[in-house]
């Protein structure tokens, strides 16, 4: 489960530099980096904000990735990962708009469907 959470993850809200370094094909690579710009489009960052969601999705993938090559439990992986999500939001509320985290917010829920509806199918 914590993989097929990671996938998803790693798809959505990755930036160029983690694209580069993964395992994913140039064009899923380039699909991934072209969704995040418009994810952060649809958001109307302004530079200095752009620069800091940068930033705390480099550091939600690197926990992320710190998380996968745990030898937890996967109860103890759940966990983790949960408060790694806590924390990427608390820090995103801090530097978004209302209006924006209501968008962040609408966004992480589609992720969840995303990833329900593709847990579902195999």
């Amino acid at each position: 489960m914590i993989q097929k959470v990671l996938a998803i993850a790693l798809l959505v809200l990755v930036s160029q530099t983690a694209c580069s370094q993964s395992r994913m094909t140039d064009e899923q690579k380039e699909a991934v980096v072209t969704s995040y710009n418009e994810y952060k489009e649809k958001l109307n960052l302004s530079d200095t904000q752009s620069t800091k969601m940068d930033e705390i999705n480099r550091q939600y993938l690197k926990e992320l990735k710190g998380l996968q090559n745990r030898g937890d439990s996967k109860l103890a992986k759940y966990k983790r990962f949960r408060r790694i999500n806590s924390d990427r939001d608390a820090k995103a509320k801090k530097i978004l708009t209302p209006q924006q985290f209501q968008i962040y917010q609408q966004h992480q829920k589609e992720v969840r469907v995303k990833f329900r509806n593709n847990r579902s199918r195999g």
